[in-house]
């Protein structure tokens, strides 16, 4: 495996700073150097490796990647990552950029999780959105209210069955008060008639004593 003297600096360095997320290996068919950058990432929590194949003219030219997918690493993350990289080769083209891109990709992730936020949120909004039984429930009432406080306030509607049905009501409770109104005149007159009947007795009574002492 050839590595050329920038090449070995930049490698040295990435030993240094990143430590046990970093390691060198041999790309197997062309031999050249592989670097592996291991991510095990709590926020998202996702685990996965990211393998960049230096090229000879590297930095010159930008090397070739491939990600393996870990724990919690989902499918539809590859292709918008590895596109992410590469733009940012082509921006960093001509000078050391593995720790760049190190960096950036644990960017890109921290994005992915605020997305990721962001539409659990509106799902969660979506689902609040639709009324739930005991809404439904508070609902009717309410416009069961305004209905009662509507026809209070401004008389319940004519229609033909609304007429027809206080007809019936007026006819059955007028009816019901006639009948009571002729039981008390009913009662009344034969109270009257008992008075008249007893003034009569006491009348006849009185002016038979008075003949009796002449």
């Amino acid at each position: 495996m050839h590595v050329n003297d920038a090449q070995r600096e930049e490698i040295e360095a990435l030993e240094a700073i990143l430590g046990d997320d970093f390691s060198l290996q041999q790309d197997e068919t062309t031999r050249r150097p592989l670097i592996k950058l291991d991510f095990s990432e709590e926020r998202p929590k996702v685990q996965f490796s990211l393998y960049l194949c230096l090229p000879p003219s590297y930095p010159e030219d930008s090397p070739s990647m491939t990600i393996q997918p870990g724990k919690g690493f989902p499918g539809t993350w590859r292709s918008p990552l590895l596109q992410f990289l590469k733009n940012e080769m082509n921006l960093l083209m001509g000078a050391p950029m593995i720790f760049e891109l190190y960096m950036k990709t644990k960017d890109w992730l921290l994005e992915q999780e605020k997305e990721d936020e962001a539409e659990d949120i509106d799902r969660v909004s979506c689902v609040g959105s639709v009324p739930s039984v005991n809404e439904n429930t508070k609902l009717e009432s309410s416009l069961l209210i305004h209905s009662l406080i509507e026809e209070k306030e401004y008389g319940t509607p004519v229609t033909k069955e609304t007429f027809e049905k206080w007809r019936q009501s007026f006819f059955q409770e007028f009816g019901l008060s006639l009948r009571n109104k002729e039981r008390e005149t009913a009662w009344k007159l034969t109270g009257r008639q008992l008075f008249e009947e007893n003034r009569l007795v006491e009348t006849s009574e009185t002016y038979g004593s008075s003949e009796d002492e002449e």
